[in-house]
């Protein structure tokens, strides 16, 4: 037996998981449930991983006011920033 089949098994398994995790994010950021926002308003924060920065550019657009409840890290860039931009500060 072969280490091929549970290598396939194992990517396929890792590959479900991330998509559920981006469901939850993307469910979390855009249709919060009652009880998120109820935690929201006892000063809970949500980390968002990982999402395109598409998303957390409407994010920021439509859910303004939940904005202090937000954070975003390791996002998806749909182009590189330009290397030595005084602009770019990753903040």
């Amino acid at each position: 037996m072969t280490a091929f089949p549970l290598l396939t098994m194992a990517a396929e398994a890792d590959e479900t998981l991330q998509q559920a995790e981006e469901s939850f994010q993307y469910s979390a950021l855009f249709n919060p449930s009652d009880s998120e926002l109820r935690a929201k308003e006892r000063g809970r924060v949500m980390i968002y991983s990982g999402l395109d920065e598409t998303a957390v550019e409407k994010a920021l657009d439509k859910q303004f006011e939940r904005i202090e409840h937000m954070m975003f890290v390791n996002i998806k860039r749909k182009e590189p920033a330009a290397q030595g931009s005084s602009d770019d500060d990753d903040c």
